[in-house]
C-alpha cells in the first residue's frame, strides 16, 4: 500500500516537473541540467561569396580636341572701284539744233532747243556730245546731262518732256537733219527723269542721269563712233505746249549750253572676290580618367560681319531735278563754252513763236 502511494507521488511529482519544464527551457533534476527548449533549426548564415574583381577603370582613349577650322566660303564683296576723275563736255554751236514738222533742214546753232507742239506743229530739240577728248580705254562710272531752261512763253498747263538717247547710226550727221530724219530716228532709251510742267522754268537747270543699266550704251560709243546723240521730246498732240532749253549760243542765249558730266577711270573695276568665312567646328566629347558625364567643348561663334569701307568708290549722282550743274574739271581739248549764268531766273524776251506766228 505504501509502495503504491510512493509510486503515485513519484508520478505526480514527475508530472509537475514536466509541466514546469514546459515553461522553463532548463530544469535541474537530481543535479543534472536538462534542456527542455524545442530545438530550432540553425539559421542559415550568408554564404560568403568570393570577392568579385571590381572593374578597373581603363585609361580614356585620347580623342582630338575641337579646333577651329577655316573653310573658304565664297561671299560677295563690293566691287573695287578705282579713283574717279570728273570731266565736263560742252556741246558746241554746230552740235545743237531744233527742228519742226515739215522742215527739210534743222536749225543748227540757234539759241533755242524747242520741244513740244505749237498749232499742230511738232518740235524736237537735237544735241550731240563729242567724246574724242576722252582718253582711250577709260571706264565710265556715271554720267549725266544738264540743260538750262530758256523760255516758258509757249508753255501750256501740263505735259511731259523726255531726253532720248539715240542709236549710233545717226551719230555721223546729227543734229543737221530734216524733221523726218530726226523724228523717225531710233531711240534706245529715255534718260531719266521724265519732266512735268512744274519742273520747267527759265534759268532752271534740269539734270538727266544715266542709270547703271544705261551706262554701257554710252561706254560702247567710246569704242565706236565717239559721239553721243540725244533728242528732246515734248507733247506731240493737244493745245499749244512748247518749252525751250538754252543752246548756249545766239543773241538771245543766256550762255548755258548743254553739258555732259562724266566720272571715269583708266582701270576697269575688279570683279567680286571670294573671302574665307570661319565656320564653327563640330563639338567633340573629351574623356578624362575620372568617370564623369561627357562635357561638350564650347563652340566658337562665327564673327559678325561688319561694313567694310572700300576706298575709291564713287556713288552715282542722284537724279535730282532742278539741281545746278557743277563746274566741270577742265578736260584737255574740251570745247569752251560761254560764261556761266548759274541761278539766272529772269526770263529773256522770247520774241516770236518758233513758227513765226504773232
Amino acid at each position: 500500500m505504501i509502495s503504491q502511494l510512493f509510486r503515485w507521488s513519484t508520478l505526480v511529482m514527475t508530472l509537475v516537473l514536466v509541466t514546469v519544464a514546459l515553461r522553463s527551457p532548463v530544469i535541474t533534476v537530481q543535479g543534472f541540467a536538462l534542456s527542455t527548449a524545442t530545438p530550432r533549426p540553425p539559421t542559415p548564415t550568408q554564404t560568403v561569396r568570393p570577392p568579385t574583381p571590381t572593374s578597373t577603370p581603363r585609361p580614356p582613349t585620347p580623342t582630338p580636341s575641337a579646333t577651329l577650322t577655316l573653310t573658304p566660303s565664297p561671299t560677295q564683296t563690293p566691287t573695287e572701284t578705282p579713283a574717279c576723275q570728273v570731266a565736263g563736255l560742252l556741246a558746241t554751236q554746230r552740235e545743237v539744233a531744233w527742228v519742226g514738222s515739215g522742215d527739210e533742214q534743222s536749225h543748227v546753232g540757234d539759241d533755242n532747243l524747242y520741244a513740244g507742239i505749237y498749232f499742230g506743229r511738232i518740235y524736237h530739240g537735237a544735241l550731240q556730245f563729242n567724246l574724242e577728248d576722252l582718253p582711250d580705254g577709260v571706264h565710265l562710272h556715271w554720267a549725266r546731262v544738264s540743260l538750262t531752261g530758256q523760255t516758258t512763253a509757249f508753255l501750256g498747263l501740263d505735259g511731259q518732256w523726255r531726253l532720248q538717247f539715240m542709236g549710233p547710226e545717226v551719230d555721223e550727221w546729227w543734229p543737221a537733219g530734216s524733221f523726218d530724219q530726226i523724228h523717225n530716228a531710233q531711240v534706245l532709251f529715255t534718260v531719266p527723269p521724265v519732266l512735268e510742267r512744274q519742273d520747267l522754268a527759265a534759268g532752271l537747270v534740269n539734270v538727266f542721269a544715266f542709270t547703271p543699266e544705261q551706262l554701257p550704251a554710252l561706254q560702247e560709243r567710246l569704242q565706236g563712233t565717239r559721239r553721243a546723240s540725244l533728242r528732246l521730246d515734248g507733247p506731240q498732240e493737244g493745245p499749244n505746249n512748247v518749252f525751250s532749253w538754252d543752246s548756249g549760243y545766239g543773241p538771245d542765249s543766256i550762255g548755258r549750253p548743254p553739258l555732259l558730266v562724266i566720272c571715269y577711270s583708266m582701270v576697269t573695276p575688279r570683279p567680286p572676290t571670294a573671302t574665307a568665312t570661319p565656320r564653327p567646328p563640330t563639338p567633340t566629347v573629351t574623356l578624362t580618367s575620372t568617370p564623369r558625364p561627357p562635357t561638350a567643348t564650347s563652340t566658337p561663334r562665327p564673327p559678325t560681319p561688319g561694313p567694310t569701307a572700300t576706298p575709291g568708290v564713287y556713288p552715282s549722282p542722284a537724279t535730282t531735278e532742278s539741281a545746278v550743274a557743277p563746274s566741270p574739271t577742265p578736260t584737255p581739248g574740251a570745247h569752251p563754252g560761254p560764261a556761266s549764268t548759274e541761278g539766272l531766273l529772269v526770263e529773256p524776251d522770247p520774241g516770236e513763236p518758233p513758227d513765226g506766228r504773232a
